[in-house]
């Protein structure tokens, strides 16, 4: 609420002083305003309130444990890392737009998103220009649960954000546990209950980020998956990229892009890989001749398998054949 307020005051100081201030200095002035009115401490980068919890050793055997939390108002060179991290950092867009950088992809988020910051992995994230502040707010946490909780909230390594996820209830118990968090790190004299009530939201947290994730990104997820399982189940049957991508419910095109971001192949280069896997088994394990097999793969004939084969391998299927015939001879 403070910061709902604060924003409404500084946007009529900006009006009374526009004529006297530059753009960059009113944007200064709005984060530095915004910054004062939630107590945060300055920084190189950011105006931030940063809280650490240090867990005792009963605690670390929980399913889920707090690491550290916070919230910030960015400044316009706001910029973290490229670096790793120990554990998994939970972020909300509380307003404006950041580009996260993972991996080998990148994405731009806006306010109301959710991104996760995984343990082992080189992320960066930095401030895109925009007319409202950057914020954000982030819960930081480990445990042999984490990294299942978050699948179920539809986070994962490959694609680590969820749209419009930061809103309702979710984002109510968000904000819920960073104050209960803020009163957790002095705990002295408080006993065990204030860590149980703070790991309790943690696990409804997840369950109102789970109820609600409706986004494209998680819908990615799912179709994707689909896609996957229908290559898997069907390419022996002569099936396409086209008949993959109406399965998944997406155009051919928009489906081989993201395919290809998440899986790290092109669907049509998995097809084939699915098939001259079973190609060469067959050549291997089994007598059928090299017609039976090329049909049996989905091909309409053999001239069509012994090209693909020829160009995968390097060698007809029946050289391949012979070669694997001769070395299994050779004592």
């Amino acid at each position: 609420m403070e910061m709902t307020n604060a924003r409404g005051v500084d946007g009529e100081k900006g009006k009374r002083k526009k004529a006297a201030f530059g753009e960059s200095e009113r944007t200064k002035m709005n984060e530095k305003a915004l910054a004062d009115a939630a107590g945060l401490t300055e920084y190189g980068h950011e105006y931030a309130e940063v809280l650490l919890f240090t867990p005792a050793a009963w605690e670390r055997k929980s399913g889920i444990w707090p690491v550290r939390a916070g919230t910030n108002v960015a400044k316009p060179e706001y910029k973290v890392g490229p670096k790793v991290i120990e554990w998994y950092s939970l972020h909300a867009v509380r307003s404006g737009r950041t580009r996260l950088a993972y991996g080998d992809a990148s994405v731009e988020l806006e306010k109301g998103d959710i991104f996760c910051l995984f343990p082992g992995v080189t992320y960066d994230y930095r401030i895109v220009h925009s007319e409202s502040p950057l914020l954000l707010a982030w819960l930081a946490f480990d445990g042999e649960q984490a990294g299942h909780l978050l699948e179920i909230a539809g986070l994962t390594p490959r694609c680590p954000y969820v749209r419009s996820a930061y809103k309702g209830e979710a984002a109510d118990t968000f904000d819920e546990l960073i104050r209960h968090f803020r009163g957790s790190v002095h705990r002295e004299g408080n006993g065990n209950g204030g860590y149980l009530r703070l790991v309790s939201l943690f696990y409804r947290l997840f369950e109102k980020l789970e109820a609600g994730k409706q986004t494209k990104e998680t819908t990615q997820n799912e179709w994707v998956g689909r896609g996957e399982a229908f290559m898997r189940m069907h390419f022996t049957e002569g099936i396409t990229v086209d008949d993959a991508a109406k399965h998944a419910g997406v155009s051919r095109s928009h489906f081989s892009v993201v395919f290809t971001r998440q899986m790290g192949i092109a669907p049509v280069s998995f097809l084939q890989r699915l098939r001259m896997e079973k190609a060469s088994r067959m050549l291997r394990e089994t007598g059928l001749p090299v017609t039976e097999i090329a049909l049996s793969l989905g091909y309409p004939e053999l001239y069509s398998f012994t090209r693909a084969f020829s160009n995968y391998f390097g060698q007809s299927p029946t050289k391949f054949r012979e070669e694997g015939i001769i070395a299994c001879a050779i004592p």
